[in-house]
This record gives C-alpha cells, sequence and structure tokens, in this order.
C-alpha cells in the first residue's frame, strides 16, 4: 500500500468527520465561539477569585501567627512575674516554719534532756 494512499484516506475521513460535526452541532459557529469566550471569561474570573482568597488566607494566617507570638510572650512574662510573687508571698511562710521546726527540735533536745536528768536522779 502507497503512502499516497493512507493519506488520502486519513484527509477524507477527516473532512467527512468535520462535515458531519458541523451539520449535527447544536449552535452556529458563530454561538461557539461566544460560548468558549463565556467560559474562557468565567473560569479566568474564579481563578483570580481563588488567587485572592489564598491570598487572604495567607495574610490572616501570617497576622494570627504574629498575634500568637506576641501573646505567648506576653503570656510568658506574665507566668514568671506570677511566680516571683508566689515566691515572695510564701517565703515569710517558709522561714516561719523553719523557724518552728527549729522551735520543736530545740523543745524535743530540752525534753530529752530533763527526762535523762530524771531518770539519772530516780537511778541514784
Amino acid at each position: 500500500m502507497k503512502m499516497t494512499n493512507v493519506l488520502l484516506g486519513v484527509v477524507i475521513g477527516a473532512a467527512g468527520g468535520a462535515a458531519i460535526s458541523i451539520l449535527n452541532a447544536p449552535k452556529s459557529g458563530e454561538d461557539t465561539i461566544q460560548s468558549l469566550k463565556n467560559t474562557k471569561t468565567k473560569s479566568v474570573k474564579n481563578i483570580d477569585d481563588i488567587k485572592y482568597n489564598a491570598l487572604s488566607i495567607k495574610d490572616s494566617f501570617m497576622q494570627s501567627k504574629e498575634e500568637s507570638v506576641e501573646t505567648f510572650q506576653s503570656l510568658g512574662d506574665e507566668i514568671k512575674t506570677m511566680i516571683e510573687n508566689f515566691k515572695q508571698d510564701i517565703e515569710p511562710n517558709i522561714n516561719n516554719i523553719k523557724k518552728d521546726v527549729e522551735g520543736l527540735q530545740q523543745n524535743g533536745e530540752t525534753i530529752q534532756k530533763e527526762v535523762s536528768d530524771m531518770t539519772n536522779i530516780k537511778k541514784k
């Protein structure tokens, strides 16, 4: 088979297919072109809207990130201040408890000494 015969068959088939498509098309050529242009315009608008929304989301995220950093830094400073205040508030109580424990130890030693002295007196 010659290549020209194959090419001639392809050209005739393509021309016939195009003719059938044009004759069976629901719209005229101008209507189809206008429809495609409208679809393109809507698609471009939708893509632009998506880009705008994506940038808006990105900006909101960045703003939230900055606010979160500031909030956590502030919160950290407040917690440090609260801990320092707590330490200052309980320090006198700790010192009082230490003094009370020392006093109890001294009282215990005194009682032990007196008991020891009393047992020594009874033994004599």
